[in-house]
């Protein structure tokens, strides 16, 4: 299976959201699900939400936190592990988060999981 990461990502104007980046070939496949939606699962340890596709990002952020170049912030892992995608739905499990992305309508759904 391939990797997947879970990123915090505060912007230089001092807003975040969350970015899902999912190991392919030449690059990760990129979701990003908005400020709201991320500080909700925060409080409640789950999220459902739509997600937004957004370029792919480089290899280099799976194992990257840090600056992000040209000022754009700054990026920390909040988790990590593996995925698969079946039937045109991302699966994926990691250390604390566990969850799908919906490839037909983009909407992710996820929890917290103290089982890991």
């Amino acid at each position: 299976m391939n990797r997947f990461v879970l990123l915090h990502h505060t912007t230089a104007e001092n807003q975040f959201h969350w970015d899902f980046l999912f190991e392919e070939t030449d690059a990760c496949k990129t979701f990003s699900a908005p400020q709201e939606a991320a500080e909700e699962a925060q409080k409640t340890g789950s999220l459902e939400c739509p997600v937004k596709q957004l370029a792919d990002h480089r290899l280099a952020y799976l194992d990257y936190e840090g600056s992000v170049s040209e000022n754009r912030g700054f990026v920390r892992r909040l988790d990590a592990g593996t995925y698969q995608t079946l039937d045109e739905t991302i699966l994926f499990e990691g250390c604390f988060y566990i969850g799908t992305i919906d490839l037909r309508n983009w909407f992710l759904t996820m929890r917290y999981t103290a089982s890991h």
